[in-house]
């Protein structure tokens, strides 16, 4: 058997073929991806790649276990994993935080992505997802970081007492939406996109266009947490733009979108606002087992919504133009199963 791989090089993807090893490693785990999604993060590194450097991108997927090689993992389980991969010795592994391990592995970085028909994994980063779908459970790694993300603005102090504000309508600013209307707590989902402000309206959640949303000037002291889902892909600005907008003196700001370009660092605008600004790095395996956990009985109601394109696995190029583009849609992603 051969792995078939997409890699992104010279600015195109092109297809590779790479023999599979003769013999497992222990504990390697044989698994066949279903459904890969395309991500913000795999938009930002093409976007940031030099021509001479080589992606294989792909880290948000489901697949079946084709063979556990002796593992607790059955043949045929649905399984899914954290994009970063702990090395599983450093302190960092240890205590459970496996996503800012020095010594990882990223999915969809220049050493693995999942645009291929076979996967070798180590047992360690993999959960099973039995009670879901191959759609649903190909969302949960987004999912993950919108917990990850609500979790770490909760320890800065967010509660049902404020409301939170989530610049960006993506899959991680809807599930973040979706999280907090759940448990309860008050939120405000501010976009730029036409097309995802009816989208995340047809959710359910509470959604304003950017360019009404400047105009109220009550939003200045309105919101004393954030959470930028943004970025500046695709010649767009993000948040950065718009920080004097919607935010208030204690403002604390959490930044999961990435940026192409170096935000503007105010320090004297920062220093009035007595900001708090953090980044954003991934989740742990335990973090995306507690999201499985909390949106395993409801998130197959939503992927049917959230995925608004599938391609083939001989479709990658034209699947990244679409996502590329953001324009009406939400999560683009390649199905293997269509012929």
């Amino acid at each position: 058997m051969e792995i078939k791989e997409w890699i992104f090089k010279n600015k195109r993807f092109h297809m590779e073929t790479i023999d599979i090893p003769d013999k497992l490693k222990t504990g390697d785990v044989l698994i066949k991806p279903s459904l890969v999604g395309i991500c913000g993060s795999d938009l930002f590194a093409m976007e940031l790649v030099q021509d001479t450097k080589t992606l294989r991108l792909g880290h948000e997927w489901v697949g079946e276990v084709l063979d556990p090689n002796g593992t607790t993992f059955k043949k045929g389980q649905k399984v899914t994993s954290p994009a970063i991969l702990g090395c599983g010795k450093c302190d960092f592994c240890n205590r459970g935080d496996s996503h800012l391990c020095t010594n990882c592995l990223v999915l969809g970085g220049e050493e693995l992505g999942l645009l291929r028909n076979i996967l070798i994994i180590h047992e360690r980063h993999l959960i099973e997802t039995p009670d879901l779908n191959h759609s649903s459970a190909v969302l949960i790694e987004v999912a993950a970081v919108s917990f990850e993300a609500l979790r770490q603005i909760k320890y800065l102090g967010y509660d049902k007492s404020h409301q939170l504000l989530i610049f960006g309508a993506g899959p991680v600013g809807l599930f973040c939406a979706l999280q907090a209307k759940q448990e309860g707590y008050k939120y405000k989902i501010i976009e730029v996109d036409k097309f995802r402000v009816q989208f995340a309206r047809s959710l359910g959640l509470d959604v304003e266009q950017t360019q009404s949303a400047v105009m109220n000037r009550d939003y200045s002291k309105k919101f004393s947490f954030i959470v930028d889902c943004s970025g500046d892909g695709n010649n767009r600005s993000g948040f950065w733009k718009y920080f004097n907008f919607f935010t208030s003196v204690g403002v604390k700001v959490l930044i999961v979108g990435k940026y192409l370009n170096n935000p503007t660092i105010n320090s004297n605008l920062f220093a009035k606002k007595d900001s708090t600004i953090k980044w954003m790095r991934g989740m742990s395996i335990d973090i995306l087992k507690d999201t499985y956990d909390f949106w395993k009985e409801d998130i197959e109601k939503l992927s049917d919504k959230i995925i608004t394109h599938r391609f083939r696995f001989n479709e990658v190029a034209e699947a990244f133009d679409v996502a590329m583009k953001r324009k009406d849609s939400i999560k683009v992603v390649i199905d293997f199963s269509i012929d």
